[in-house]
């Protein structure tokens, strides 16, 4: 099963992917490695890469609580970030749960991605967006199980989790959705999944042409948006 967080016209669509977004989801405090996986907010993942050095790599996992694929490839990442990844590339988890708030509406439980809403203020709208719009540029729109939709009905449907995004400075060089692919085999070959997951967590190469300027922001409350380009880079 794939956990989508996707977004759509109709309110009784949106409050059954409520059911599936329902549980929290914060670092494992009970690894065995000594490294821990800081979950940040999407403010924090946002002046990351705006202020990040051309050679800085760093990871982003968006995960839900109630995603089996994210449980099952927690300790996977854990065991990676500890053994097999140098100290210049960071990983961090973000959560894309969200509840009702007491006006009635559905709201981020991270308060920096702003309501749960399908339109322009939605921070996660416009990720997807952007994530779309890379896929599309970059040619890689069916890599690594990327599903599409085309239904108008959808404000969009590339949020799925768990959701890898590489950085390369403040560009995107890779997106992974739907990597539940990977947790198919028997169970018992935990050799096979690790293999197949340092390949996937592998940093390309060669980077994909991919030039388009960072323009994400998190949810400003004064003037409760998130599409306020003008001060993406000073908020």
């Amino acid at each position: 099963m794939i956990v989508k967080s996707i977004f759509m016209k109709k309110k009784a669509l949106l409050g059954l992917s409520l059911l599936i977004l329902s549980a929290g989801c914060t670092t494992n405090k009970n690894s065995i490695y000594e490294k821990q996986i800081d979950t940040i907010s999407y403010k924090d993942y946002v002046e990351i890469v705006l202020n990040a050095n051309q050679d800085d790599k760093n990871i982003f996992v968006f995960t839900t609580g109630n995603c089996p694929h994210c449980q099952k490839l927690s300790p996977l990442l854990d065991r990676y970030y500890n053994n097999d990844i140098d100290d210049s590339t960071k990983i961090y988890k973000l959560s894309l749960e969200y509840r009702k708030n007491a006006s009635n509406n559905f709201q981020y439980v991270d308060s920096s991605m702003g309501y749960c809403s399908g339109k322009d203020d939605d921070c996660i709208k416009i990720l997807d967006e952007r994530i779309g719009k890379y896929l599309f540029t970059t040619d890689n729109l069916h890599d690594e199980g990327i599903i599409t939709n085309g239904d108008p009905d959808y404000y969009y449907s590339y949020i799925y989790t768990p959701l890898f995004i590489f950085y390369e400075g403040n560009k995107e060089v890779k997106i992974i959705n739907a990597a539940e692919k990977l947790l198919q085999e028997d169970e018992e070959h935990n050799n096979f999944y690790y293999d197949s997951f340092k390949s996937m967590m592998a940093y390309p190469e060669t980077n994909p042409n991919w030039n388009e300027e960072f323009d994400l922001i998190p949810y400003n409350k004064a003037d409760k948006t998130a599409r306020n380009t003008s001060s993406s880079k000073n908020s």
